[in-house]
């Protein structure tokens, strides 16, 4: 894709997607509880879209919450990085688009990039998310079963996408968290 210009004159490399595979997108609106006493929506109500947008991720490629649960797994969160664009109001219609910004070669951590946008394709937020999967009985962090490694390493990834360290690659009782630095300033369209 063609480098852009936006409103402040900086490039724009216009894409984050990696694969010419389509990236995975919902589409939604901005509810009434989704605003803040601004009338904008929330900081919160980006991080409620993007749980749902993951967990819709994993649902419609075979693991839904209930596989989660059968297996005593699930993704944990150590970071959320949300960075705004552009405000959302009452009844705006929403695309969130779903990336793997990391992934470790065990799959037991990642980065997720959702990156929201408005109707007509301007770019209104992103939101970066750190984990792991969180084993819940021995409350430590393990690398998934095979078929949802496999499904994780089948995501759509962004350009700078990065290998993370994994388990094996981390002192035992480590809480240390991968770090990809601070995600492209430069504001994207929706291709």
């Amino acid at each position: 894709m063609k480098a852009q210009r936006n409103s402040a004159g900086s490039v724009s490399r216009g894409t984050v997607w990696k694969r010419a595979d389509p990236p995975y997108s919902k589409r939604m609106h901005v509810s009434w509880s989704d605003l803040d006493a601004n009338g904008h929506m929330r900081n919160t109500a980006y991080l409620d879209r993007v749980a749902d947008v993951v967990m819709h991720f994993f649902a419609d490629r075979g693991f839904p919450a209930g596989e989660f649960a059968r297996l005593g797994i699930g993704p944990v969160v150590q970071t959320e990085q949300i960075e705004y664009r552009r405000e959302f109001h009452l009844l705006d219609p929403i695309s969130v688009r779903f990336a793997l910004r990391g992934l470790s070669d065990d799959a037991a951590r990642f980065v997720f990039l959702n990156e929201f946008f408005h109707a007509d394709g301007a770019s209104a937020a992103r939101v970066l998310t750190t984990g792991g999967w969180l084993d819940r009985k021995a409350r430590s962090l393990v690398a998934p079963p095979a078929p949802l490694a496999a499904l994780l390493r089948s995501a759509p990834r962004t350009v700078d996408f990065q290998t993370l360290p994994g388990l094996a690659d981390t002192p035992r009782g480590s809480r240390s968290r991968p770090e990809l630095g601070d995600p492209d300033p430069a504001p994207r369209r929706a291709g």
